[in-house]
């Protein structure tokens, strides 16, 4: 039997979680408007600018990983649509499990799948 090394395993789960952090930070668009909102805010209410750079820093990190969850959501979903069989009984449809959906023509797949892409990048 063999067995994996302790730190090694560890060392590969932190090593997945920075690349899908490096990902995710450079798929997110940067928040100006987080950012000016705390810098105005900051002043106004006497914070010291040690608690305004941990508030702002704290923010990011908290962005970055809700981007990480998208896209592991993503990933999950994107993994399923593979699983999609074709109907032995009728060729146009495709079931997973208990659903079943008619299969679009190529060229309907393709304005689909682009308009999903879109819809995904929206806010």
């Amino acid at each position: 039997m063999k067995t994996q090394h302790v730190l090694r395993g560890t060392a590969d789960r932190l090593g997945s979680f920075f690349s899908g952090f490096e990902r995710a930070r450079h798929a997110i668009l940067y928040p100006w408007r987080a950012t000016l909102l705390i810098v105005v805010i900051a002043p106004l209410l006497h914070a010291p600018l040690a608690y305004t750079l941990l508030v702002w820093i704290g923010y990011l990190f908290c962005i970055v990983l809700e981007q990480m969850e998208k896209d592991q959501k993503k990933d999950q979903v994107c993994g399923e649509e593979l699983l999609w069989e074709r109907d032995a009984g009728d060729p146009e449809q495709e079931t997973l499990g208990e659903y079943t959906r008619v299969r679009l023509p190529r060229e309907h797949q393709i304005i689909v799948t682009r308009l999903a892409e879109m819809l995904r990048k929206m806010p």
